[in-house]
Order: structure tokens, then C-alpha cells, then sequence
């Protein structure tokens, strides 16, 4: 099975040939991208898209979010 978020990545690179497309998808094969840690990812980029809500993920701290643009499409920040 295919990760979606891969095809957004795929898709992302096509349209901003100029952008640093960067993954961490922990259980996808991403050939064609850098597998990156999840604090080195968030460290490295000024925009970050939620695509999957991993639990590899609860490592992102709102501090490490300070002055990022952040795309949660599946709620993963949501405050209840």
C-alpha cells in the first residue's frame, strides 16, 4: 500500500521544483526522499504539513512549533 502523504510529497516537488521537500514517514517507504528524524525536521523547515497522526510524532513539543507555519490536516494539534 501507498502513503498518501507520499503522493502529496510526489506532488509537492513536481509544482515547487525550487523547494526542499522533506519526509518523515516512519512506516512508508519514501525512496526518492530522505527519510528525516521527526526533531531534525521540525528544526530544519519553516513549514510543516501533518499529514499522518504517527505516534511517532508526540515529540513535537509546541515550543518546537514557535514561528513555524504549520498544515494540520488531520488534527493532530487540536485542542480539546
Amino acid at each position: 500500500r501507498e502513503s498518501p502523504s507520499l503522493k502529496i510529497a510526489r506532488e509537492a516537488q513536481k509544482r515547487w521544483p525550487d523547494v526542499s521537500v522533506e519526509v518523515c514517514e516512519p512506516y512508508a517507504e519514501m525512496p526518492e526522499f530522505t527519510n528525516v528524524a521527526v526533531a531534525e525536521l521540525v528544526a530544519n523547515n519553516d513549514v510543516i504539513v501533518m499529514l499522518t497522526g504517527h505516534k511517532d510524532f508526540k515529540a513535537i513539543t509546541p515550543d518546537m512549533l514557535k514561528n513555524k507555519t504549520v498544515i494540520d490536516t488531520c488534527g493532530y494539534f487540536s485542542v480539546n
